[in-house]
């Protein structure tokens, strides 16, 4: 098997593993803690997302291609990053602390996002980072499910109800705990025990490679923080609780983002150093089958939408079915957008993709804020789906320097067929889910044929380069 195959069915088993995992404890959160609930509980999990990003600059990337130059070990420079993290762990978790009781004027809220924010401590000694520069995703993907075995099952032993909040904070935090202890002991096992690296030379080196990316990182979350942080300041937390629900769907379907990256990132990196001409062809292909693949996705959820929102979460979220099919655009939008990311990243471009990325996390953040402004939950939908195609184009425009992908020939018969899959799917509405979701497929199906959307060449290509 090829290393992109067994790198992607590696990290794809601690993915999808963790991420069911992690979406049954999430449906079970939403049903006991009720919307209310649910939303101030992830109003902790967007500060935790800002927090952890801060306490981390760049290193989920730069480290992790640091660690993947070296054959061998720098033990050195791992005591390095464990320390500088921990450093900045304790101190924005110390930040966090005396700015919560300034500034939160409500208890509860107030302690949930104290002890989510401890969690920054665990974090800071998780290995992850190392072990995907190493190429050793079976670990990585352990320590996730290790992860949400012991957040799930603490939950459900601890939280019966909504008065079990705090418990479900406290939950999450011992499951980042149970994670990185058992990279630790991996490390250990293999290399011997981390020696703690106090230089502060070093940490000045990753903090100055760091920050930059970072901060587009910082910036770029904004799609997955900011949101519940806006709306419970202008609506509400129980409808922080609805939109929640909605994007937990949402960031279960962007597994395929998560494996896409993974998978092309490599490959079209390998490609710009050893093949050049041919890496227009190829992301021109690798655009042309996420078309292929996501259209009749986000079809057949705004046709499921309501039946899974209800049979999932429960009636009190039935507000969270329109949020649902706004943000099936952001999910497309997403998937897209990796391509033309891992572009300029393997061209060796970082410093304009994090100039992007700032500039188009920022247009985001304002969208994010004016739309929720003026049409609450939905206009906080409508300001993520906006936000990500403003991002996407801004990638478009900067990869083209690179590589230039057609769109025409790309975007044509997909469409088409598309087009061809909303008219079915508008005119047998009335013949209830299943039948209206299988007519749908079907016509899809027939006219991508007709149409030769996707030829057998064009698959063959993408076998070859991929698997």
């Amino acid at each position: 098997m090829k290393r992109p195959l067994k790198n992607l069915l590696s990290l794809g088993f601690g993915d999808a593993g963790s991420r069911f995992l992690g979406f049954l404890v999430t449906v079970y959160l939403a049903r006991v803690l009720e919307p209310s609930g649910f939303g101030v509980m992830n109003i902790g999990l967007a500060v935790l997302g800002y927090l952890g990003l801060a306490a981390s600059p760049g290193i989920q990337i730069l480290e992790v291609r640091n660690v993947a130059k070296l054959a061998g070990l720098d033990a050195e420079r791992v005591g390095a990053v464990v320390s500088f993290r921990l450093t900045l762990a304790l101190l924005l978790w110390s930040v966090t602390i005396a700015t919560a009781h300034l500034v939160i004027e409500q208890e509860l809220i107030r302690n949930i996002v104290i002890l989510f924010a401890a969690s920054l401590v665990p974090l800071a000694f998780m290995l992850d980072w190392f072990f995907q520069g190493k190429e050793d995703f079976v670990s990585v993907g352990v320590a996730k499910l290790v992860n949400y075995v012991v957040y799930g099952l603490l939950v459900l032993a601890l939280v019966q109800g909504k008065e079990g909040l705090l418990m479900a904070a406290a939950a999450f935090g011992a499951g980042n705990v149970a994670g990185a202890a058992m990279l630790w002991v991996v490390y250990r096992r293999r290399f011997g025990s981390v020696k703690m690296q106090w230089s502060l030379a070093v940490w000045k080196e990753i903090a100055t490679a760091g920050i930059p990316l970072g901060m587009a990182m910082f910036l770029a979350q904004s799609a997955t923080n900011l949101p519940p942080l806006v709306i419970g300041v202008v609506v509400g937390t129980a409808d922080v609780g609805v939109y929640s629900a909605a994007i937990k769907l949402v960031f279960f379907l962007l597994l395929i983002d998560r494996l896409l990256s993974a998978l092309f990132l490599p490959v079209v990196s390998r490609y710009f150093v050893t093949r050049s001409g041919e890496v227009p062809l190829l992301a021109e292909m690798t655009v042309k089958i996420i078309i292929v693949a996501s259209l009749p996705i986000v079809v057949i959820g705004i046709i499921l939408a309501p039946t899974a929102i209800i049979l999932v979460f429960g009636g009190s979220y039935e507000g969270a079915i329109p949020v649902l099919r706004i943000l099936l655009g952001f999910f497309s939008f997403t998937l897209l957008n990796s391509v033309y990311m891992g572009i300029l990243i393997g061209a060796g471009r970082e410093k304009e993709y994090a100039r992007n990325a700032m500039v188009g996390a920022l247009l985001l953040a304002f969208l994010i804020i004016v739309m929720t402004a003026v049409a609450g939950t939905h206009g906080a939908a409508f300001g993520v789906a906006a936000g990500e195609f403003v991002i996407l184009m801004l990638m478009m425009r900067a990869s083209s320097v690179s590589v230039r992908v057609r769109l025409g020939p790309v975007l044509v018969k997909p469409l088409t067929a598309g087009v061809v899959m909303a008219v079915v799917a508008y005119l047998s509405n009335d013949a209830g889910v299943l039948a209206n979701c299988t007519l749908a497929f079907v016509a899809y199906v027939a006219a991508l044929a007709l149409l030769r959307g996707i030829t057998r060449d064009e698959l063959q290509f993408l076998r070859e380069r991929f698997v």
